[in-house]
Formats: structure tokens, C-alpha cells, sequence
């Protein structure tokens, strides 16, 4: 049955990832959808992972799992993370590059921390 969650919350989380890449496709320059995603992914995991360590009962290790594995795999990217960043690179983007991987790293980091210490 955990197959079946996974597999919905999957789709979901596609689904909420291409309305976030549709909204911000308007802004041209810079990969924002990618950013979002992954900030507001690192966001909910580091939630999640505080709500079920401080109450097993609210929030199971395999519910934990399949919202983090489903939802959250399919809503952040790190493979769209790494095209975009080359394709900066071969358009000669370096600083836009190096604002591309310094704010996915450093905010999805802080989001998650942002998460976790919100429980």
C-alpha cells in the first residue's frame, strides 16, 4: 500500500512543481522554479523531520518516509539544479552561475533549518 502513496504523492508533487516552474517561467534570466523548489522541498523535509521526532504519534517514520520519498522527491530537483547551472556556464553566465549555486545551496540549507526549528 506504501507503493500506492508513494506513487500519488508523487504525482502531486510533479504536479506542484510544474505550476511553480509555469509561474515563474515569466522571469527569464535565471532559473527561479529551480530555487523555489528545492528551498521550499528543504523547507517541508526539515519540518517534517522535526514533527516526527518530536511526535512519533503525529507523524510515523513510514508516513515521514513516504511524504519525504513521494511528495518531496518529485517536487525538488537536483538534476534541473545541475542543468541549469551548466547551461549558465555555457552561456558565459559565471556570475549568475556562482548566484545559482550559492543560493540553492545556501537557501534550501537554511530552509530546512528554518523547518526543523519551526516544531
Amino acid at each position: 500500500m506504501k507503493w500506492i502513496y508513494i506513487a500519488i504523492l508523487g504525482g502531486v508533487g510533479a504536479l506542484c512543481r510544474y505550476s511553480i516552474w509555469l509561474y515563474c517561467s515569466k522571469w527569464e534570466g535565471f532559473p527561479y522554479a529551480t530555487l523555489v523548489v528545492n528551498a521550499l522541498g528543504s523547507f517541508l523535509i526539515g519540518l517534517l523531520f522535526a514533527w516526527a521526532q518530536k511526535s512519533s504519534s503525529l507523524l510515523s517514520r513510514e508516513a515521514f518516509l513516504v511524504v519525504s520519498m513521494g511528495f518531496l522527491g518529485a517536487l525538488t530537483t537536483f538534476s534541473s539544479f545541475s542543468l541549469d547551472s551548466l547551461r549558465l556556464f555555457n552561456m558565459g553566465h559565471v556570475p549568475l552561475l556562482l548566484l545559482n549555486i550559492f543560493s540553492n545551496n545556501f537557501l534550501s540549507l537554511f530552509f530546512c533549518y528554518l523547518g526543523f526549528r519551526l516544531i
